[in-house]
């Protein structure tokens, strides 16, 4: 609205306060009107979904509409498929405890490192190799090339430690399989 258009009798303080109020009412009342009316669709949505998910899943006329079960035969067949689950959690219970020992036996982590021991012989044709289990036990394979042969060594370890004396080489994997 233009305060040009408003009479002289609006123009004073008064009148304009009024007029203000009057103005600001209207607005009021509209934005509420349609906060209402917002607020009954969203309800009404709400409601159109839950029954249109609720006979997805149990039917048009309920529980007791679906394929001539009443409710207590239904409770009864959901309380089988429950024990016959439950029967499947026992026997799988005791296969995980089995995997898991297994798990912890086998080989988890592992180090390797090639290298060329002797200046007289070209690439690095020899190994250490690291492998170890859940408790960091296992073993370190070291095999050393040379022209005359290869000869293959293993040392133990356990808890990550090498019971026998360690090269330099065989330490870095031991340290690199530890590592993870």
């Amino acid at each position: 609205m233009c305060w040009a258009n408003l009479t002289p009798a609006v123009s004073n303080g008064i009148e304009k306060n009024r007029f203000m109020a009057q103005l600001f009412f209207q607005q009021s009342f509209f934005i509420f009107v349609a906060a209402g009316v917002l607020a009954v669709a969203a309800l009404f949505w709400l409601v159109i979904d839950i029954r249109m998910k609720w006979k997805s899943v149990f039917g048009k006329s309920g529980l007791s509409g679906r394929a001539g079960f009443t409710e207590g035969k239904l409770l009864e067949d959901l309380l089988r498929r429950v024990k016959s689950v439950e029967g499947g959690m026992i026997s799988l219970e005791s296969r995980v405890v089995e995997l898991e020992g297994i798990g912890r036996a086998s080989i988890q982590k592992a180090g390797f490192l090639r290298f060329n021991p002797f200046s007289s012989t070209g690439g690095d044709q020899s190994f250490s190799l690291a492998l170890l289990d859940g408790k960091n036990d296992g073993v370190i394979i070291s095999s050393l090339y040379s022209r005359e042969g290869t000869r293959t060594y293993a040392k133990a370890v356990k808890v990550g430690r090498a019971i026998q004396q360690l090269s330099e080489e065989e330490r870095k994997v031991l340290e690199e399989a530890l590592r993870g």
